[in-house]
């Protein structure tokens, strides 16, 4: 039994193996089925003895036949010895008429076991009817014109003649005069077509010549054609069961159980976008009507920070294939590629429209104030029959000084993305050109709080004084210099392999819950990389700082690394994404091996 339906045994294989016997089986529900219906078909193989592990079974290769698993159960039973069972169930949908052979092989310790006889479904196929109705070549809109059928297959597009690219609404009708029962029995085909979804209709009441026929509406589609010339629709058929008042039909057939009636192809000529005034690299796809607007998430930032800009487009068409023109380049920022979202579709009447956004992140490299330029969208307007372009408004960016940016340097990057900026200006390099700087830093040195032109005989002899004591410590500061730079720059030295050790131990805190760790790591890698660049580095946005590294000898494939470690930092640091912590441990891993290369020395 399977599945509680009465099934015939049609194929044993008994057959004695090294420490067992192996017993192979079959059943099918039915020797014969219709082309599309589905028959059950169990294999049991059952074991006495050990003989060792049970491959599912394996099927011929059939073009015609789709087989579905519908799981498998195992048994056991004790006699004299012990027997075990294991039942494999299957679904078999054909595809086609004819013979199909259910030459069935299974796998039991090793050795192949087979059917015999092998069992063998016969497929019926399904009368074809011709339909009386078909619509005139190359029209759009039209209707069934003959009553004598019961049953009418219909499908119409709302247009024959479009642009490549241009939408076309499909509609797949049932015209049914009588009652019946009617499948889908193969789909409409739509080679060189872009096909999305139309919502369904009701059904309605409809007349042919004056006889009522009620209109059951089967799929909807929009479409939108690939290329230029005659494209075909293939028609799609429905099988249809007999049912009282459908006599003469069927007795127009032979009498059968069911008949087949399909849908008549269609065509449409499709003409190839206009060459006058068409955009360079302009994409196909863009047809129809659009707009795109941009928008920041802020527009005043801090140097080495970021924004979000969203460019929005959308519009009546293909709004998943449509792309904006390239993207302009940007000065004074730097850009990532854009994330750009899952379209939003929706229907106004039977024409589709839909938006779509891409979200740039943006990171302010140096200070002042910068344009966003425009970003704009070339398209092909069907009504107007003409190229359009729409643009969105340039967007004015403000960087100023992030928090510890350095005097007199409008480079300078902010604090959390260039941690050892600082370190690096002061410790790297031939030493400071003043040797002052190296024993007091001019941002420590007191400052007068006093308006001018107040300046009495005390304050000036305090600054006369003052002035005396600065030039002494310059005067002692060359002199200490010159005994104790290399110290110094041992000293620089100590500092910035303190940073690093400090940066790496809070990188790998941070490898399992990723709290801080791109920040650590950015840090990291951007002070590495100002080291090995010595004095020309100090101070640089980055890729201004990879085109000194180049410059010096550093391989081409170590700067792509660094430059990719780099943007995923910044990337995960401003919202794009933290990842997971085995994704931060192999980034670290990447990083600690690189900056201990030979070529990471300090220059």
């Amino acid at each position: 039994m399977l599945g509680g339906v009465s099934c015939l045994f049609v194929g044993v294989s008994n057959t004695a193996a090294a420490g067992g016997e192996v017993a192979v089986s079959a059943a099918l529900a039915s020797r014969s089925v219709r082309v599309g219906e589905a028959v059950a078909f169990e294999v049991t193989i059952e074991t006495v003895g050990a003989v060792g592990e049970i491959s599912a079974p394996r099927f011929p290769r059939s073009e015609g036949l789709e087989i579905i698993g519908r799981g498998s159960r195992t048994g056991m039973s004790w006699g004299r010895s012990a027997t075990r069972s294991r039942s494999f169930s299957y679904a078999l949908v054909p595809s086609q008429a004819g013979k199909i052979s259910l030459d069935v092989h299974v796998r039991v310790g090793g050795k192949d076991y087979g059917l015999s006889p092998v069992p063998v479904l016969e497929v019926v196929g399904i009368s074809t009817l011709p339909n009386a109705n078909s619509p005139t070549e190359g029209s759009a809109h039209a209707r069934p014109t003959d009553p004598s059928d019961p049953v009418v297959v219909w499908p119409t597009v709302d247009r024959a003649e479009v642009y490549v690219g241009e939408q076309v609404n499909y509609e797949f009708e049932i015209w049914e005069r009588v009652r019946s029962e009617i499948t889908m029995h193969s789909m409409p085909t739509f080679k060189d077509y872009w096909v999305e979804e139309l919502p369904t209709k009701s059904e309605r009441r409809d007349q042919i010549s004056g006889v009522g026929y009620r209109v059951h509406p089967g799929l909807r589609r929009v479409l939108f054609p690939q290329r230029a010339g005659r494209l075909p629709i293939g028609g799609g058929t429905v099988a249809v069961q007999r049912r009282s008042g459908l006599g003469s039909l069927f007795r127009r057939r032979g009498g059968g159980e069911a008949v087949e009636i399909g849908g008549p192809p269609l065509t449409v000529t499709v003409k190839a976008l206009p060459a006058a005034g068409q955009p360079p690299n302009f994409m196909a796809n863009n047809v129809g009507v659009f707009s795109i607007e941009a928008t920041a998430d802020r527009t005043e930032l801090a140097q080495g920070d970021a924004l979000t800009l969203t460019v929005r487009v959308s519009g009546e068409g293909n709004i998943r294939l449509l792309k904006p023109d390239p993207w302009p380049n940007l000065e004074g920022m730097r850009s990532y590629d854009p994330t750009p979202s899952e379209p939003e579709i929706t229907f106004e009447g039977e024409r589709i429209h839909g938006s779509k956004r891409y979200e740039f992140l943006i990171v302010a490299e140096d200070v002042g104030t910068w344009t966003i330029p425009a970003y704009t969208l070339s398209f092909f307007d069907p009504g107007r029959g003409k190229y359009r372009r729409e643009s969105t408004k340039p967007l004015k960016i403000q960087v100023v000084p992030g928090k510890g940016a350095a005097a007199g340097r409008p480079e300078a990057r902010h604090e959390e993305a260039d941690p050892d900026r600082r370190a690096e200006d002061d410790e790297l390099g031939d030493g400071p050109e003043d040797p002052l700087t190296q024993i007091l830093g001019l941002e420590r040195l007191p400052r007068s709080s006093g308006h001018r032109g107040e300046t009495g005989p005390l304050s000036w002899r305090t600054s006369v004084a003052a002035v005396s004591g600065i030039l002494g410590l310059g005067w002692a500061g060359g002199r200490l210099y010159g005994r104790l730079g290399p110290d110094e720059r041992q000293r620089a030295r100590s500092v910035r392999e303190a940073q690093r050790r400090e940066q790496l131990a809070q990188a790998h805190a941070a490898v399992a819950t990723g709290d801080g760790f791109y920040t650590a790591l950015s840090g990291l890698l951007h002070g590495a990389a100002v080291a090995r660049a010595g004095a020309a580095g100090a101070g640089l946005t980055r890729e201004r700082l990879l085109t000194v590294l180049k410059d010096q000898g550093l391989a081409d494939q170590e700067i792509e690394s660094l430059r990719g470690m780099l943007d995923a930092c910044d990337g995960a640091r401003f919202g794009a994404g933290v990842g997971d912590p085995e994704s931060r441990k192999a980034m670290l891993t990447q990083a600690e091996t690189m900056i201990s290369q030979r070529t990471w020395r300090v220059r």
